[in-house]
């Protein structure tokens, strides 16, 4: 996730360096998208962050809810993936350019990879990438040797068919009869409990006890006292008997909230592996075929030279594309649910146009970063984002300290008490924090310490960490 720059040289003065430099530009900033999607998952429940509407009236939740539909979910993961396969195609030239051994070298750099997004998902948080890009990047490693063009077209085809896994999976899940779901949703809207033998006949006094029957007292009296079931088994309870069904249950999002504000770390831990386990099974039904084909696409935009001088006039006609198309396009899709409702269908084609129109705007924020840096505008700006680009790892990692400390229960136990306008506001406040701290960082050290520590395994042995000293090893984006 790291590009070695110099950004105290002028910006442009080689190929290279403007590449390197426009690459951590568009990460610094895809960091800032990413929280914007993410903080929602960190600070609510599983059923709320997928929720195709806004939670709650007001404008300006409204706001904050399509902001984030249209300019940040399903655009900063691809543009990452991107930056991640164009990366691999640096490194690959790095490594063969001076004799030594790239599949060693990238395994190495793969496994640290897989190990801390492991490390991530179960200890921290459930919706970490990292894991998914090293499983993604095994396969990516194989087909780097290949021309660009045919790597743009392997992934224009997973991201086809990654689209079409993942719209036909949401489609069949809304589409399947969910009756103890709806009943539960009614009720939790109108509070009334419908009768557990509703729609049964015979009796006009279904609800009289029989004249000999133990009132519920006398009931009570008789069994052992039980313990409260914990919040992790109420959930798998309510699977048991069908009252759960889907995330946005009410049954599920207060066991998670209790379990995810409160703890113990043991609930808050189940509740976290299931809610990965969960996502790794989307994963293969969609999003990681999305990933591996931006992946490619990535790679072979790099190869083909879309961050070069002469990609100047592509890199017009993406912004103009994004703008034209894919804005347009992602903003008919969020309102989709909204107008014409939740159904299957609004959300299989609601799936469709984030997959496909989605990467779009990923370009003309990917094309965009490169041309401030090519023409040298913004350069104050570009310049902080390529600081907090070239730290990505480790801003990433330190967004989940932030964010659990904050809504944990094992900090401030904030978990389900912030509103959308307020979650939005402290993404701000950290992003913020984070353009202050990577300059002043990078001024005295080469890499972030994440990224220090990811680089020392890639190469076993330790890279020089304070500027000044020998020159570390060739680039690792």
């Amino acid at each position: 996730m790291n590009a070695t720059t110099n950004l105290s040289a002028p910006v442009g003065p080689t190929e290279s360096t403007a590449r390197l430099v426009a690459m951590d530009v568009a990460r610094g900033f895809a960091l800032l998208g990413i929280l914007f999607v993410n903080i929602q998952a960190f600070a609510e429940p599983f059923g709320r962050f997928v929720s195709p509407v806004p939670e709650g009236p007001g404008a300006l939740t409204a706001a904050c809810f399509y902001f984030v539909k249209i300019f940040c979910e399903g655009k900063f993961y691809p543009l990452f993936s991107m930056l991640f396969g164009m990366g691999l195609v640096l490194q690959m030239r790095s490594v063969t350019g001076r004799g030594g051994n790239f599949y060693a070298v990238y395994i190495r750099r793969l496994l640290w990879l897989f190990l801390m997004g492991l490390s991530h998902a179960l200890l921290l948080w459930y919706g970490d990438i990292l894991f998914i890009y090293s499983i993604a990047g095994v396969a990516l490693m194989l087909l780097a040797r290949l021309s660009p063009r045919v790597l743009l077209g392997i992934g224009v085809g997973l991201v086809l068919f990654g689209t079409v896994l993942q719209a036909g999976f949401t489609a069949l899940t809304l589409a399947a009869p969910q009756p103890a779901a709806r009943a539960e949703r009614a009720a939790a809207t109108t509070g009334a409990t419908p009768p557990a033998d509703a729609g049964q006949t015979g009796s006009p006094d279904v609800n009289e006890p029989a004249p000999d029957a133990p009132t519920e007292t006398e009931v009570a009296a008789t069994e052992p006292a039980r313990e409260p079931l914990t919040p992790f088994m109420r959930l798998m309870e309510g699977f048991r008997t069908g009252a759960v069904q889907q995330p946005d249950s009410p049954i599920w999002m207060e066991a998670e909230t209790e379990a995810t504000r409160d703890g113990p770390f043991l609930q808050a831990f189940l509740f976290r592996v299931f809610s990965w386990l969960m996502y790794m099974f989307v994963c293969v039904f969609g999003f990681g075929w999305h990933v591996l084909g931006m992946f490619c696409i990535g790679a072979g935009l790099l190869g083909m030279g879309l961050l070069s001088p002469r990609g100047a006039s592509w890199q017009t006609r993406f912004i103009v594309l994004g703008v034209l198309v894919g804005v347009p396009a992602c903003v008919l899709g969020a309102a989709l649910p909204g107008v014409a409702g939740v159904s299957w269908w609004t959300m299989g084609l609601y799936s469709v146009v984030q997959m496909t129109c989605g990467p779009l705007l990923s370009l003309m924020y990917l094309c965009t970063a490169a041309t401030l840096v090519r023409t040298g505008a913004l350069a104050p700006v570009t310049g902080v984002l390529a600081s907090v680009g070239r730290m990505a790892l480790t801003n990433y990692i330190m967004h989940t300290l932030v964010a659990t400390f904050i809504f944990y229960h094992w900090g401030l136990a904030q978990f389900g008490s912030w509103s959308r306008p307020e979650r939005c506001a402290l993404v701000l406040a950290i992003f913020a924090a984070q353009c202050v701290i990577s300059p002043l960082w990078l001024s005295v050290f080469r890499f972030g310490p994440l990224e220090w520590v990811w680089r020392s395994v890639t190469y076993l042995r330790p890279q020089p960490l304070l500027r000044g000293g020998a020159r570390a090893d060739a680039a690792a984006p």
